[in-house]
C-alpha cells in the first residue's frame, strides 16, 4: 500500500515528523479493510493547521473501493484519531455491504433454481392411468394397443409377472416391447 502523508502550515519540523509517525501507527487498522495484494492501494493523508483549527483529511483508493474523510478539531492528535475512526466506519460499512450483496446473490441462486424447477413441474401435464391388476400376455397387450388410441400400453406380463410396456414406434409402423 502506498501511503503519502503531507503536512501543511506546521512550522516545527519535529512536530510534523511526530504527527506523520502517529498517523502511520494508525494505518494497520485500515489495512484490515483493504486488500493491497489484490488491488493496488493508495492512501493520502493531509494534516494542516490554520490559526486555531487543525484539519486532517484522508483519501483512500483501492481498486473499486474509494473513500475519503475530513475532520477539523482544535488539537491535531484528536483530529487524527477522529479521522481514522470515521474512515474505518466508512470502510467497514462498504465491505459489509459488499459481503451482504454477495451472500444475497448466493442465497438467491438456489432458491431461484428451485422456483424455476417448481414452475416447470407446474407446467407439466400429468395424466394418471390405472392399470388392470390382471396379468396378460404380450399378444393380449398388442391387441389392446391396436384397440386403443394410446401410443403405449403398460401391463404385467403373465409369464414373468414383471411390468412391461408395449409401444408404437413413431418413425415406422412397428411396435416395441420394454422389459425390465
Amino acid at each position: 500500500m502506498k501511503i503519502d502523508i503531507t503536512t501543511k502550515n506546521i512550522p516545527d519540523r519535529r512536530k510534523s515528523e511526530h504527527l506523520k509517525r502517529y498517523a502511520m501507527k494508525k494505518m494497520p487498522k485500515l489495512q484490515r479493510y483493504i486488500d493491497p495484494e489484490r488491488n493496488p492501494s493508495e492512501a493520502r493523508i493531509l494534516l494542516s493547521a490554520e490559526k486555531l483549527r487543525n484539519n486532517a483529511e484522508i483519501t483512500i483508493s483501492s481498486g473499486p473501493l474509494k473513500a475519503s474523510a475530513s475532520v477539523e478539531t482544535e488539537e491535531m492528535h484528536s483530529a487524527i484519531d477522529k479521522l481514522f475512526d470515521t474512515i474505518i466506519k466508512q470502510l467497514r460499512r462498504r465491505t459489509d455491504k459488499q459481503l451482504t450483496l454477495r451472500r444475497r446473490k448466493i442465497s438467491k441462486t438456489p432458491s431461484a433454481a428451485r422456483e424455476q424447477r417448481a414452475e416447470q413441474e407446474n407446467n407439466l401435464r400429468v395424466d394418471h392411468q390405472f392399470l388392470s391388476p390382471k396379468p396378460m400376455s404380450v399378444a393380449e397387450a398388442l391387441l389392446q394397443l391396436d384397440a386403443s388410441e394410446e401410443d403405449f400400453v403398460a401391463f404385467r406380463n403373465s409369464e414373468t409377472l414383471e411390468m412391461n410396456v408395449v409401444y408404437k414406434k413413431t418413425d415406422s409402423k412397428k411396435v416395441g416391447l420394454l422389459t425390465p
